[in-house]
C-alpha cells in the first residue's frame, strides 16, 4: 500500500516482479483461459474481510482466527503461486475485477466498509486507496 501511495495513480507505471519461470522481466504472451474467481461469503453478517489468495492459498481458518465473525470475500486464481502474474491482460483483469468487487462489498456492507491492508496492484487499486485514505485522514 505504501508503494502504491508513493507512485500515485496519475503517471503511467507498470509494477510487477521478476518472473521466475522463465526468469525474465518481460511480460509473457496472453493466456486464453485465465480469469480470477470471486467467492462471496455464505452470509453477510459481520465485518467484511477481503482475501487475495493469489500467490498462495489462504484458508478461511487463518482469517477466522483474527476476525472470528467476518464475512469472508475471496479473490483467487486457478492455481495460486508466487509466479501467477505473467501477462498485461492478467494485470488489467485484476484491476477490473477488484473495482467491481469493492463496489459489490460496499453495496452489501455499506459505504463504510474499508478494505484494510490490501496487497494490491499499485496502479489499479493500491495507489488510489492509500492516497484517498490518507487525504481524508
Amino acid at each position: 500500500m505504501k508503494l502504491g501511495y508513493l507512485l500515485s495513480d496519475i503517471p503511467a507505471a507498470e509494477v510487477f516482479q521478476l518472473h521466475r519461470e522463465p526468469p525474465d522481466w518481460c511480460w509473457q504472451n496472453d493466456s486464453v483461459d485465465f480469469d480470477y474467481t470471486v467467492t462471496e461469503p455464505a452470509n453477510f453478517k459481520g465485518p467484511p474481510a477481503l482475501v487475495f489468495s493469489l500467490s498462495a492459498t489462504v484458508t478461511d481458518s487463518r482469517i477466522e482466527r483474527v476476525l472470528p465473525n467476518a464475512a469472508i470475500w475471496k479473490m483467487t486464481v486457478p492455481v495460486p503461486g508466487n509466479d501467477f502474474l505473467k501477462t498485461r491482460t492478467q494485470a488489467r483483469l485484476f484491476r477490473e475485477r477488484i473495482r467491481h468487487l469493492l463496489d459489490r462489498i460496499k453495496a452489501v456492507h455499506g459505504q463504510t466498509a474499508d478494505p484494510i491492508g490490501l496487497s494490491c496492484d499499485a496502479r489499479g487499486v493500491g495507489r488510489g486507496l492509500w492516497t484517498r485514505h490518507h487525504a481524508e485522514g
